[in-house]
């Protein structure tokens, strides 16, 4: 059943919604506290990801010309997020 639960939340982030993927993490984390899928990494990282893609961030530097430092941070987004689950998925490969 955790593993279900995991999977629910990392698809959600993985399209982008990412308070539905909080929600699954926070869930998951209560439901298993000890469990080894760590559903705390999960949120960890589903918060990271949405502070990077702060819409409201992103305006104010655009607005203020700081382009380069927007895309920086889309960039760091897309590192934390599909970046790591696709080299989490090829490593997992190569190891089978």
């Amino acid at each position: 059943m955790p593993a279900a639960l995991k999977m629910r939340g990392m698809i959600l982030f993985l399209v982008g919604a990412l308070p539905e993927a909080v929600k699954y993490a926070r869930h998951g984390l209560r439901l298993y506290p000890k469990d080894p899928l760590d559903f705390g990494a999960m949120l960890q990282r589903v918060g990271k990801v949405a502070e990077l893609v702060d819409e409201e961030l992103h305006a104010e530097l655009e607005r203020t010309g700081k382009y380069a430092e927007s895309a920086k941070k889309y960039t760091q987004a897309l590192e934390v997020g599909i970046g790591s689950q696709i080299r989490q998925t090829l490593t997992g490969c190569l190891r089978s």
